[in-house]
């Protein structure tokens, strides 16, 4: 839609864009483009108008750095052209014995796919980040959807709200808006009033001030506040809890209260490499949970995609593990993270994704000696070390595609500003292409 006051001046109004910020993927965002910038912008966070804006993330006056122009390391990165890039990416990778694939959580389902292909052309490993938690959140569901549900569903139903090792004020700012906390549902209708929140946390944060419960518990010690409320859900005694039992007691009473509770999780339970066992214990008391009342149970993610490649490996290869295929009978899928082998691995392709910032100093140590590609629309800690950067378009912005929502729903990205960058599915796409001639 053409809004022109002027014949010099033309302002585009896009509107339901979806914002590719969070695992929310909030549809209902307006935005007025001018000359190829974001005029004004409605219904959306400041995290998604950071977004928007290519600021840094909470602050809007602050210009992220762009990647200008692909570059190859010498003795230092120096500026090159797409083509030689890409004949240095091939060669790097093709010259590797198990090369890891790795991020992918910032990206379209279509480059998504591409990126599992090059995995499985070069017979290497493929991870998205935080695997390692998400994989044992599939893995414990297993072929039973009954403890997932949409979002507006939760919202309509929901007496009782979760937040268990993560917070939606940094996260995913606009959860607790429209589908948690305070929007008014079909059988809430006044919104916060008809709800309890629970937080469980390590630390005091924001949360705390919404919550009826704040519960903060040890580093680590996750599963055993789990294990603890299972057992007082099946009447057994509790001898054994060190920590705020009082706490947990109403915890569990309320539980058993409500008519419908949802529990939203998040990366404070891969603390200590617990990710397995706490998710495995949290299932557990959902489990325990539903012979009571209605509960459900989702992943709270923070970076928009990251469904969707779990999508993709269960429905590529049956499982939402990360995928070896070094061996010669196909994809293996038996570990939670393939990170803990990372000393195995000879070259990296690293997409949308700052491991040096995210791992481990012992994983990005691991990750120092090995040649990288990476593909990057911003300037991170990961581009300094990358012996290949290619610039992109940003996906939901400058590039169209497709992402799934935090409970498995389908939404089209549109593209709302040109750019001069290709998207990072045409530059894996162009990878791939090379790799599938000169790699048997």
């Amino acid at each position: 839609m053409c809004l022109c006051a002027f014949a010099t001046l033309c302002q585009i109004l896009y509107e339901s864009v979806v914002c590719p910020s969070c695992g929310c993927l909030c549809d209902d965002i307006d935005i007025v483009v001018e000359e190829n910038r974001v005029k004004s912008i409605r219904n959306v966070c400041e995290w998604g108008i950071s977004k928007f804006l290519f600021t840094k993330k909470f602050t809007s006056n602050v210009k992220r750095g762009r990647v200008e122009k692909p570059m190859i390391r010498e003795k230092t990165l120096i500026k090159t052209n797409y083509e030689t890039a890409i004949s240095r990416a091939v060669d790097i990778l093709k010259g590797s014995k198990k090369p890891l694939i790795y991020g992918l959580t910032n990206s379209g389902y279509n480059a998504q796919k591409i990126a599992l292909n090059i995995a499985r052309r070069l017979k290497g490993l493929f991870e998205p980040r935080g695997a390692a938690l998400l994989s044992s959140y599939y893995a414990a569901m297993g072929d039973s959807n009954f403890y997932v549900a949409p979002l507006e569903e939760i919202r309509n139903n929901a007496d009782l709200i979760i937040y268990w090792g993560c917070n939606p004020i940094h996260s995913t700012p606009r959860h607790l808006a429209r589908y948690s906390v305070y929007p008014r549902g079909r059988c809430k209708e006044r919104g916060s009033q008809d709800r309890v929140v629970f937080t469980v946390d390590v630390a005091e944060n924001e949360m705390g001030k919404l919550s009826r419960r704040f519960l903060q518990v040890e580093r680590g010690t996750d599963f055993m506040v789990m294990e603890t409320m299972v057992k007082l859900l099946k009447g057994e005694t509790v001898e054994d809890y060190k920590g705020d039992i009082a706490t947990i007691e109403n915890m569990v009473r309320q539980m058993t209260k409500v008519s419908y509770g949802a529990i939203f999780f998040g990366l404070g339970l891969s603390a200590k490499d617990n990710a397995k066992r706490n998710v495995e214990n949290l299932m557990a008391l959902v489990k325990e949970l539903n012979s009571k009342a209605r509960f459900v149970i989702l992943p709270l993610y923070d970076d928009f995609n990251t469904s969707g490649v779990i999508q993709l490996l269960i429905r590529e290869l049956k499982s939402p593990m990360p995928a070896d295929f070094s061996g010669d009978h196909g994809a293996k899928n038996s570990k939670y993270s393939l990170l803990e082998n990372l000393h195995e691995v000879d070259a990296a392709l690293v997409v949308g994704d700052d491991p040096f910032w995210s791992l481990s100093s012992e994983k990005s140590d691991l990750l120092k000696e090995i040649p990288m590609v990476l593909i990057d629309p911003y300037w991170t800690r990961t581009t300094n070390k990358a012996k290949v950067v290619f610039p992109t378009a940003v996906t939901g912005i400058e590039a169209e595609g497709v992402a799934y929502r935090m409970d498995g729903l389908p939404l089209k990205l549109k593209k709302v500003m040109e750019s001069e960058y290709p998207s990072d599915e045409s530059i894996l796409g162009d990878i791939y292409q090379r790799l599938y001639k000169e790699v048997p």
